[in-house]
């Protein structure tokens, strides 16, 4: 899919409003995924509703500069904003080098921990 922009798949969950489990390369991604014009909306009050994906699993193709177009920050925020209120499993490709000790992971992985679900790194 090198024809793709950087960022084509950002709407995917406007667009696919009752997805459950979403897996992408980051390199199609951003972390602009979770802004309220990628987000479903109430077609007649125009007011965004929670998505209810389940699971999220970030690949990578490796190339240089996507590392940190999404973060462990980005996908916490969605849930707290009540964005992903379904969210229980987070799985991440060790290519993008999150690391599990640092503040952000710890922090998802809490929240996702309440949901009975969790953050992995293969």
């Amino acid at each position: 899919m090198p024809a793709l922009l950087p960022d084509a798949l950002n709407s995917v969950l406007r667009l696919c409003p009752k997805l459950r489990s979403f897996s992408v390369s980051v390199d199609y991604i951003s972390r602009h995924l979770f802004e309220l014009p990628n987000m479903p909306y109430d077609e007649i009050t125009r007011q965004p509703v929670p998505h209810p994906l389940r699971a999220f699993y970030l690949d990578s193709s490796g190339m240089l500069g996507q590392a940190h177009k999404i973060e462990a920050i980005d996908v916490s925020l969605a849930i707290l904003e009540d964005k992903l209120p379904e969210l229980q499993k987070v799985t991440v490709s060790f290519k993008l080098g999150w690391n599990h000790e640092s503040e952000d992971m710890i922090e998802l992985a809490e929240i996702l921990e309440e949901r009975e679900g969790g953050v992995w790194i293969t």
